[in-house]
């Protein structure tokens, strides 16, 4: 059975353990790219998030790579609030019914 896998940073673990979700943990988006590829590799993994500021710092290739898979699916977890939250998660919404639809939305009152 497919599950939930998140690459989180160590103070933020004891969090999602507490929420029963499989945690592997990374420092960086070095050891975040080392994780993710032995991930490719387990059949279990269904989902794997990835701490946001480790996903935007890998690779470009390799992050393109890891978008394109159907299975497992990889997302980037946010981090937390930031100052314009509502406009990333519309930006967070509308990239993941692209890749899910294949599709390119907007939102009322945006270009």
């Amino acid at each position: 059975m497919a599950h939930l896998v998140l690459v989180s940073p160590p103070d933020q673990e004891p969090g999602w353990r507490l929420a029963g979700v499989q945690v592997r943990v990374a420092r960086d988006a070095a050891e975040t790219a080392t994780i993710l590829r032995e991930l490719l590799e387990q059949e279990s993994a269904g989902v794997v998030g990835v701490h946001e500021p480790f996903w935007d710092d890998l690779e470009p290739g390799l992050r393109r790579a890891l978008e394109r898979r159907v299975r497992p699916v990889f997302v980037g977890v946010p981090s937390g609030q930031t100052e314009d939250a509502a406009a990333l998660r519309r930006a967070r919404l509308a990239e993941s019914l692209r890749r899910a639809v294949g599709v390119q939305f907007t939102f009322r009152g945006e270009s």
